[in-house]
């Protein structure tokens, strides 16, 4: 408009709330639900822990976590883990990816931090496909899975589940 294209308010309104960003609150499933969002910095991973908090009250949240080693794993999983009824997590096939084991021993500081939750509800995976295969045997008509902490995590996610994976040109 300040350029001088002739278009309404309307019309950008309209165009925003018909944007669609891959990997970003993406459902792929309806039965179960299964939510993607790449948030892999702590502000993202607080959005989100937000935007799923408001779009599904009341449920259970299945929670996939796999992070890249170079991020700020700890501001990642602090938000997602408070929301989280169930933490599997698992290690994106792509050499930056940090391992199970590393997420699980940044889970166990925040959950001696003060955040009381059930650490039994906690597994460590090998795989994208293994953590979702648990995540389905666990969910029930009153849970959500969500996968998050990275794209290539989300991407390996889509592909098992027969969708055009996000980054999958970039894995090895």
């Amino acid at each position: 408009m300040k350029q001088g294209i002739p278009i309404s308010i309307e019309s950008i309104v309209t165009g925003l709330q018909n944007i669609r960003i891959e990997g970003r609150l993406e459902q792929l499933s309806d039965n179960p639900p299964i939510i993607i969002d790449g948030a892999h910095n702590p502000a993202a991973a607080a959005a989100l822990t937000e935007s799923v908090t408001s779009l599904y009250p009341g449920k259970k949240i299945i929670l996939i976590a796999g992070i890249m080693a170079d991020k700020n794993i700890r501001g990642i999983l602090d938000p997602l883990f408070r929301i989280a009824d169930s933490v599997i997590l698992t290690k994106a096939s792509y050499e930056r990816a940090a391992s199970a084991d590393i997420l699980r021993e940044i889970i166990s500081e925040i959950a001696k931090a003060g955040v009381f939750h059930d650490t039994a509800n906690i597994v460590n995976t090998g795989s994208i496909k293994e953590a979702l295969t648990l995540a389905k045997s666990r969910s029930t008509e009153n849970s959500v899975i969500l996968i998050s902490g990275s794209f290539y995590t989300t991407g390996e996610a889509k592909e098992f589940l027969g969708h055009k994976g996000i980054l999958s040109r970039l894995r090895e």
